[in-house]
């Protein structure tokens, strides 16, 4: 009986040791060829990182150079008050808390908004606008975008909101942290919002478009800390871009603008 199942057990051995070869053997091209490839896409982005920086830095000054006393003025010239009289204006009720957001506001977390924003410290239950102004919220974005002009690559840099709807629970915490926070905020009537001027994600994501689901993923998440990184470098000059943006929609009456040096925002109204 032994003589007789020896040579099958041999052969189901071998086999086996032929399969895991044969396994071993695909797996290690496979892995081969997934590192060549994330190779392919880090020289890419070598190389469209040098020529967008260039671009940026080339072109547009520093935030510094360019805030000069005339832009300051004009980027403060619609305080505080021009921004509440809107909230009045369209007969908007104070948001005492997250249970009183209506059909006025809609989630903006969204593809559509992602294209142009990042959240920056917004808890996500205060990521709401009110609607009709959602439409602004995009322009301000795709004209950022536009006066950056490098259209060699589909490279797209996003703003940082800091700031949206505030109820005014949440507010009056704030202002128990802040001194800078104030009472009856525009942010509790879901009207305006901050961008940080000191954080831009610039997003290459594009260059991970070929690569397969599990690849993409990876990819991805290694090219999304090269944009931050990236984004602080070349903040300087994008904050001009951003500033004569925002100034540039004031003067077409689509909004109102702050310049908050201390807390480093641009506060926005939209004009209805």
């Amino acid at each position: 009986m032994k003589s007789k199942f020896l040579p099958k057990i041999f052969l189901l051995i071998y086999i086996i040791l032929i399969t895991i070869i044969i396994i071993i053997f695909f797996q290690y091209r496979k892995t081969k060829q997934d590192i060549l490839l994330l190779q392919q896409v880090q020289i890419k982005k070598i190389n469209v990182s040098k020529k967008f920086y260039q671009h940026i830095y080339q072109n547009f000054p520093i935030f510094e150079d360019w805030l000069n006393t005339q832009k300051t003025n004009q980027l403060r010239k619609f305080l505080y008050p021009y921004h509440i009289k809107i909230a009045k204006s369209l007969d908007l009720h104070l948001i005492k808390n997250t249970k009183d957001i209506d059909k006025n506001y809609l989630f903006i977390d969204n593809p559509e908004i992602r294209k142009y924003y990042f959240f920056y410290n917004v808890k996500k239950e205060f990521r709401y606008f009110y609607k009709d102004f959602i439409p602004v919220l995009i322009l301000i974005g795709e004209r950022f975008n536009q006066k950056i002009n490098f259209s060699t690559y589909p490279v797209n840099v996003k703003l940082a909101i800091s700031s949206v709807l505030r109820p005014e629970n949440y507010q009056n915490q704030l202002k128990q942290l802040n001194r800078n926070a104030i009472e009856n905020s525009t942010h509790s009537y879901g009207i305006s919002l901050d961008i940080f001027y000191d954080e831009f994600f610039i997003d290459f994501s594009f260059l991970c478009n070929e690569l397969n689901p599990p690849l993409q993923k990876h990819c991805i998440k290694e090219i999304n800390h090269f944009g931050y990184i990236l984004g602080g470098n070349l903040r300087r000059q994008l904050q001009s871009i951003l500033g004569e943006t925002l100034l540039e929609l004031q003067n077409e009456n689509k909004i109102y603008v702050i310049l908050e040096k201390n807390q480093r925002i641009f506060h926005i109204t939209p004009i209805p």
